[in-house]
C-alpha cells in the first residue's frame, strides 16, 4: 500500500482550520445565550399574535387571554438591547379577551414594538385557491363607497353576494345595482362569510344585536379594518373564523383597479381559525375582490389599527398644516391664491410626486427634481426641529397603543360627537383656499 506523506505546512493549515471552527462554534454558543437573554421572539407572520403556524392556531379568541396576557412573551422587541432612533416608537398588542362587546376600551399593560416577520410578507394570486369559497354566500355589510366596490367585485368574480344594510339611500343604491339586499341580521344569517365594511364607530353598536347572534357555526367574519378587534370593541365567538382584509385604497379606486386588472394593496390576517380553513377562505376572498392582483401584506388587526391611526395622526396633521401655512404665507407675500392651490395640489404635481415615492423610492424620487428644489428642500429640512417632531410622534404612538385615543373617541361618541360641529365648520368651504379652488375650477369651465 502506498503511503501518503503530509508535509508539516499542510498539517499546520489543517490545525489552523480546526482551531477556527472551534472558535466559530464557541461564538455561536455565545450568540445563542445572548439571544436567550434578549428573549427575542419572532411571531408567525401570518398570525403575529402566535408564533405557531396559522393552521395550528385553533385557540379561540376568548381562550387566548392566558397567552396574550403576558405581553412580555408575545410582543418582544427585535432585541431589547438594540439602539433605536429618536423617531422610533413602540407599538404593542392589545389583549383580545372574551365577553360581550362594549364601549370600554381595553388597554394593554405594557407597550411593545412590532414583531419582526422572518419570511415573505406578501400574498399574490398564486397563493389563493378560489375553490375554498365554492358554493359559499358572502354577506357584505355596508354599501358605502368601499362596500359597494367590494360587493360588485365579489359578484363579478362569480361569488353569491348578499348585501346587508339599514333602510337608507345606500340600501336603495344596492337594489339599483341589482344586488340581493336585506337587513344586516338577515344577511349575516344567510352567509358563510360575513365581510364587515361598516364604519368603525358604527360596528360596536351593530355587532351585539345584528351580527354576533346570527353568525353560523364555523362561518367566517372578516373585518375591513382592525380597529374594533384591536381595542376590544367587538369580540367574535370561539366557533367562527375571524379574518382581516383591509384595502389600502379608496372605494371607487378599488372598483376601477379591479376592472382594469391592476389590483390594489391590502393587509390580511387570520385572527382566529375555528374551522381549520380560515387561511384558505381569506385568500380566496382576497383573490375574488381583486387585491391579490397587486398584493396583500400580512399584518395583524392590532398592527393595522395602530398603523392606520399613527399615519392619520402624525403625517396627516403635519402635511395639512404645512399646506395651510404655505398658503397663508404665500398670500401674505403677494402670491395669487389661485396659483398657490394650483402649485400645491390642484395641478396634480404633488400627487405625482407621491406616486414617484412608490415607483422609485422616497429618497430616490428627489433626483427627478432639479438642483434648486433639492438644495432648497435640504435647507428647509435642516431648519426643522426634528427632535421635537420625533417626541410628538412618539407621544401620539403611545396614546394610540395605550388605548387613550380609542377611549377618547368612545367618550366623544357618548357625548354626541360635540367636536364634529367644529370640524364641519372648518370644512364647510368658506375659507380662502377653498374659495381659490372654486375660482380655478370656474375659470377652467368646471374642470
Amino acid at each position: 500500500m502506498e503511503a501518503y506523506v503530509i508535509d508539516p505546512g499542510t498539517l499546520a493549515g489543517i490545525a489552523a482550520i480546526i482551531a477556527a471552527l472551534k472558535g466559530l462554534l464557541a461564538e455561536l454558543r455565545k450568540w445563542r445565550r445572548y439571544m436567550e437573554r434578549c428573549a427575542c421572539r419572532f411571531p408567525h407572520p401570518l398570525n403575529p399574535i402566535d408564533s405557531r403556524p396559522m393552521r395550528a392556531n385553533h385557540a379561540p379568541i376568548k381562550d387566548r387571554s392566558s397567552r396574550l396576557g403576558s405581553l412580555e412573551d408575545t410582543w418582544r422587541p427585535h432585541c431589547t438591547t438594540t439602539a433605536r432612533s429618536d423617531a422610533a416608537f413602540e407599538l404593542g398588542a392589545l389583549r383580545l379577551t372574551g365577553g360581550a362587546p362594549s364601549d370600554t376600551v381595553r388597554r394593554p399593560a405594557r407597550t411593545r414594538s412590532f414583531p419582526v416577520a422572518a419570511e415573505s410578507l406578501f400574498h399574490t394570486r398564486d397563493d389563493a385557491d378560489p375553490a375554498a369559497l365554492d358554493g359559499a354566500t358572502v354577506a357584505v355589510l355596508g354599501y358605502g363607497n368601499l362596500g359597494r366596490s367590494m360587493a360588485l367585485n365579489l359578484r363579478d368574480s362569480g361569488l353569491t353576494v348578499v348585501v346587508g344594510n339599514r333602510d337608507d339611500e345606500y340600501r336603495q343604491a344596492a337594489g339599483g345595482d341589482g344586488m340581493d339586499v336585506t337587513d344586516i341580521a338577515t344577511a349575516v344569517a344567510r352567509a358563510d362569510v360575513v365581510y364587515v365594511l361598516l364604519a368603525d364607530e358604527v360596528i360596536p353598536d351593530v355587532y351585539p344585536s345584528d351580527i354576533a347572534p346570527h353568525l353560523q357555526w364555523r362561518s367566517a367574519i372578516c373585518f375591513g379594518s382592525g380597529y374594533v378587534l384591536a381595542f376590544g370593541l367587538a369580540t367574535p365567538a370561539a366557533d367562527v373564523d375571524v379574518l382581516l382584509l383591509a384595502p389600502r385604497m379608496l372605494g371607487e379606486e378599488v372598483r376601477t383597479r379591479f376592472l382594469d386588472g391592476r389590483g390594489f394593496f391590502s393587509y390580511v390576517s387570520v385572527e382566529q381559525d375555528a374551522s381549520g380553513t380560515a387561511e384558505a377562505r381569506l385568500l380566496a376572498l382576497a383573490l375574488a375582490c381583486g387585491t391579490l392582483a397587486r398584493g396583500a401584506m400580512r399584518l395583524s388587526a392590532t398592527q393595522e389599527a395602530h398603523l392606520d391611526l399613527l399615519i392619520e395622526q402624525t403625517v396627516g396633521p403635519y402635511l395639512g398644516t404645512a399646506i395651510q401655512l404655505a398658503f397663508d404665507t404665500g398670500v401674505a407675500h403677494g402670491l395669487p391664491p389661485e396659483a398657490l392651490v394650483l402649485e400645491m395640489y390642484m395641478s396634480g404635481e404633488m400627487s405625482r410626486t407621491f406616486q414617484t415615492f412608490a415607483e422609485v423610492g422616497f429618497y430616490r424620487s428627489a433626483t427627478l427634481h432639479g438642483l434648486v428644489a433639492e438644495y432648497g428642500g435640504f435647507l428647509g429640512t435642516l431648519a426643522l426641529d426634528r427632535k421635537e417632531m420625533a417626541r410628538m410622534f412618539a407621544e401620539q404612538a403611545r396614546r394610540i397603543v395605550g388605548g387613550d385615543f380609542a377611549a377618547r373617541l368612545q367618550a366623544e361618541k357618548k357625548a354626541g360627537y360635540p367636536t364634529r360641529a367644529i370640524i364641519e365648520a372648518i370644512l364647510k368651504g368658506d375659507d380662502p383656499a377653498s374659495q381659490a379652488e372654486v375660482r380655478v375650477r370656474e375659470a377652467l369651465g368646471g374642470r
